[in-house]
């Protein structure tokens, strides 16, 4: 058999270093396409890119690259150039579901949804209506044309249902199934690691600085802390656009500067990371769907205080596993003073974080795309099972 990966964004670098991006969803396309592997299925993932040569990335696992404009019509031929190439595959996962429209490879695809991207505020009214009437029309497409849509958050099934009666129908499609963290990546930290981590009382922003990612918004939460008299420290980890801006915040402000450090964090950087960290702070402003960053804290049993966005309450439930609060700075400054404030409130959180990381594991998560796939007929299940039970899809 043979399976196409379809994805706006997986590699990174060019010549004689080409690797896996980083983010959520490179890395998800990167394990899905071991999982077909591993079932003996060879993998093409074709990709948006300036070049067109194909490489093997990793054993099996083939990338193919599409040249398109860098426009929103760049969407367009994107899906048009790569439909011509897909009756030579077996199987077809959209992995930026939308990018297919209106070309489809129908019930031999499936699409894995990360949640809703179209929130922005900086949109003004029209922008606001004519994205709106898009992304409907877009998302009741994928939803009728494929076999299947994973969700990682339950946002975005809600989101259909807002579009009456088509809307409904399309959520029948879909199903729930929780974003995860290698275990093997991250090991389960004794009390005396967690003791310490309190101890340091060091924040771990661990986000790429975008916009929607919230990276001024931490400063800002910091300097609150500042003014409270707050002990703490905190650890910046990402890249992006906005690295410039926030690292000029903090170094105007001599109490931050003295209290931040930063670091550059790749894809496989975050065990360290968070080995480190008290609390993982995730205050998305808009397009969220369920933050790795959150994820990878959870299962190193580190509290997570994240915004209420998107799917962030599908994973943090508040006094369980961290907090939940509104996008204010004087919010998130709270519920940090409070989870630090004593040692055993705070430890119940870090264990709870602990007790969940079977079901947030990637082992559980091969299963349920196992099991969705199966029922879906477009892979017959594997006879051998997993050492875990298998995890019930969720029907929504």
């Amino acid at each position: 058999m043979k399976a196409a990966i379809l994805v706006t964004h997986f590699t990174a670098g060019d010549g004689g270093r080409v690797e896996v991006a980083g983010g959520g969803r490179p890395r998800m396309v990167r394990d899905l396409a071991r999982y077909f592997v591993s079932r003996g299925i060879a993998v093409d993932v074709y990709e948006r890119h300036r070049a067109t040569a194909p490489f093997e990335i990793e054993p099996g696992i083939r990338v193919r690259r599409v040249r398109t404009p860098v426009s929103a019509w760049g969407d367009l031929v994107f899906a048009l150039e790569t439909r011509s190439r897909l009756d030579e595959y077996d199987l077809c996962c959209y992995a930026s579901p939308e990018d297919g429209f209106p070309f489809f490879a129908g019930k031999r695809a499936f699409a894995m949804q990360h949640g809703i991207w179209w929130d922005s505020p900086a949109y003004g009214w029209a922008r606001r209506k004519v994205t709106a009437a898009v992304q409907a029309i877009r998302n009741l497409a994928m939803c009728r044309r494929t076999a299947a849509v994973l969700c990682v958050d339950t946002n975005f099934i809600n989101y259909l249902r807002l579009l009456g009666p088509a809307g409904n129908e399309a959520a029948r499609n879909c199903f729930y199934v929780p974003n995860y963290a290698d275990l093997d990546e991250f090991p389960t930290p004794d009390e005396r690691t967690i003791r310490r981590r309190f101890e340091q009382r060091r924040l771990v922003f661990l986000r790429r600085f975008e916009p929607p990612r919230g990276g001024p918004f931490f400063v800002e939460v910091c300097e609150r802390l500042c003014q409270r008299g707050v002990e703490f420290q905190a650890l910046i980890a990402g890249w992006g656009s906005e690295e410039q801006r926030v690292r000029a915040m903090v170094a105007r402000n001599p109490e931050l500067a003295r209290r931040v450090t930063f670091q550059t964090a790749g894809l496989d950087s975050a065990a360290a990371i968070l080995g480190g960290a008290a609390l993982s702070v995730v205050p998305t402003l808009w397009s969220e769907g369920t933050s790795l960053s959150a994820i990878e804290s959870i299962v190193s049993g580190v509290p997570v205080v994240v915004s209420d966005v998107g799917g962030l309450g599908n994973l943090v439930l508040p006094g369980f596993n961290g907090a939940v609060c509104g996008v204010r700075a004087d919010d998130f400054a709270d519920a940090i003073e409070r989870m630090l404030a004593r040692w055993e409130p705070y430890s119940r959180l870090a264990r709870h974080c602990l007790s969940m990381r079977e079901e947030l594991s990637r082992q559980r998560w091969i299963a349920a795309v196992e099991q969705l796939l199966g029922r879906a007929g477009l892979l017959p299940l594997p006879e051998a099972t997993h050492e875990v039970e298998p995890v019930a899809v969720t029907r929504l």
